[in-house]
């Protein structure tokens, strides 16, 4: 297998590629978050990376969230990952040897 990803650099890899990170935002008290990319190290702790779409509107929009989406993996791939979509995530694991 190829180096596993990080979730730093996966971000990294979204940043170069043009696209904006979700920020947290602070507003008379209340929190929300931008539009963009979010990144998480998987939960189970197992060599894999999460990334999500986040939008700052409370109205769906499964088609501009599921476009977003695609550009990511693009991207992420093209860097020599392989990624999975499940539900609306992705989740980066590192490439088989060979595969490459």
């Amino acid at each position: 297998m190829s180096k596993p990803p990080t979730p730093q650099a996966i971000s990294a890899l979204l940043r170069k590629a043009g696209f904006n990170r979700s920020r947290r935002l602070q507003s008379g008290g209340t929190m929300s978050r931008s539009t963009g990319y979010v990144v998480l190290k998987s939960y189970a702790d197992d060599g894999r990376v999460i990334v999500r779409h986040n939008r700052w509107s409370l109205l769906p929009n499964d088609a501009a969230d599921d476009a977003a989406l695609a550009r990511y993996r693009e991207a992420i791939t093209a860097a020599g990952y392989e990624v999975e979509c499940v539900r609306r995530d992705l989740i980066v694991t590192a490439k088989e040897n060979g595969d490459a």
